[in-house]
């Protein structure tokens, strides 16, 4: 390792074909003379202390391919001639001290495929033609002063360790793809079917539908089945983490719960994880239960009725089971005759009653997800087996 500015004579290699010198603790600036590497393919900088401008003449490496300058102290803006490095595939420039805009110029560069300024002080907006199109917000989130929405064709969204990509199969079947971060990980993903009709909140809170009981609990079993094949179905566990398709994580073997500094959303987070970031799948049993209080309640965790010591949790233990008509939803209840409308009722409230074990405050105490769905399960028949008795629709 080095500890030094990098050699004048260096800059002078006109043979050189690679460059690395990466997390030496090098100083110094970017020389003009940085041109002379013309026939380097690949330059790798990063994790240096390198300050001051990118000189304008680095456009001039025509054969480049791979430049990392990220980690450094580089300041200034981005030149223009980058745009002239027409054999660049992978750019990263991110965690420096950048500023200006994202030049259009850089829209030419057909063959790059990688680009990353992330964590600088950038401004303006975002290209949208050329290899632009492809690329997440992952690559500039950390500019403030950034605007416009980079899209992928089929990107359906990004989180902090995955973007979610739309995908068809030979067969024609559409699937959802989840990705992640190919920098942190070796490549990884989970294949899921693809949803075309929106999410369960759209549903849920719309009022142009309406979720019947048995369409809920089918929903709630499908998510079950879900959660239980991630946490016992791989030879390593993966916690989901949020129950919305935004974050998961892979547990190594023989691991049951790992430290994070990523959480979820309020309300849902599990409270080892939200005070002391642990993470496991008791977590995501956590989470489920808000959820399942939250569908049949229609009552989000935040909404504003819940202030002082008064929580969904809270408001649904005081009243499961003799007051369970007063947390479920009045919907699930209009145009049904009494004796159909009292089913709901009592079926709700073991729903209720699950949600409330796997809400439990000590992990330990909590029900895993195999034993949630074989009751969810064993509701789901009961459920069924009393409307064809009574004679009705199933609702």
């Amino acid at each position: 390792m080095f500890n030094s500015s990098i050699p004048s004579s260096l800059w002078d290699q006109k043979a050189l074909l690679i460059l690395d010198l990466f997390s030496n603790s090098l100083s110094g600036v970017l020389p003009q003379k940085i041109n002379n590497l013309g026939a380097a393919i690949s330059i790798d900088l990063s994790m240096n202390q390198l300050s001051g401008s990118i000189p304008s003449s680095i456009g001039k490496l025509q054969s480049l391919a791979n430049l990392f300058l990220s980690n450094n102290r580089l300041e200034g803006s981005i030149p223009i001639s980058m745009g002239s490095m027409i054999s660049l595939v992978t750019l990263d420039l991110s965690h420096n001290n950048l500023s200006g805009s994202i030049p259009k110029s850089l829209e030419a560069l057909q063959y790059l495929n990688y680009f990353n300024v992330s964590f600088n002080n950038l401004s303006g907006e975002i290209p949208s033609g050329g290899s632009f199109r492809n690329f997440t917000m992952d690559s500039f989130k950390g500019n403030e002063a950034l605007c416009g929405i980079p899209s992928g064709s089929n990107l359906l969204g990004t989180g902090s360790s995955c973007s979610v990509y739309k995908g068809i199969l030979k067969n024609g079947k559409v699937v959802a793809v989840k990705v992640f971060n190919l920098r942190l990980e070796e490549f990884k993903a989970l294949v899921l079917e693809y949803t075309p009709n929106g999410n369960l909140e759209k549903w849920l809170y719309s009022h142009n539908h309406f979720l019947s009981f048995m369409e809920r609990l089918n929903m709630m079993i499908d998510v079950a089945s879900a959660l239980e094949y991630l946490h016992g179905g791989y030879s390593a566990p993966i916690v989901h983490s949020d129950l919305k398709p935004r974050i998961a994580k892979l547990l190594c073997d023989g691991d049951s719960m790992v430290l994070t500094n990523t959480l979820g959303t309020l309300g849902y987070i599990a409270p080892e994880y939200g005070s002391e970031g642990l993470v496991s799948t008791s977590c995501d049993v956590y989470s489920y239960g808000m959820m399942l209080m939250e569908v049949f309640n229609r009552k989000k965790p935040s909404d504003d009725m819940f202030v002082g010591d008064l929580s969904l949790k809270s408001w649904i233990k005081r009243s499961v089971p003799q007051f369970t008509y007063r947390v479920i939803e009045a919907n699930l209840l209009m145009n049904v005759d009494e004796q159909h409308g009292d089913k709901i009722v009592d079926f709700t409230s073991s729903i209720l009653e699950l949600a409330l074990k796997c809400c439990a405050v000590s992990p330990s105490q909590r029900s895993n997800m195999k034993q949630a769905l074989a009751e969810l399960q064993k509701i789901q028949s009961r459920f069924m087996r009393g409307s064809l008795n009574h004679g009705g629709v199933l609702n």
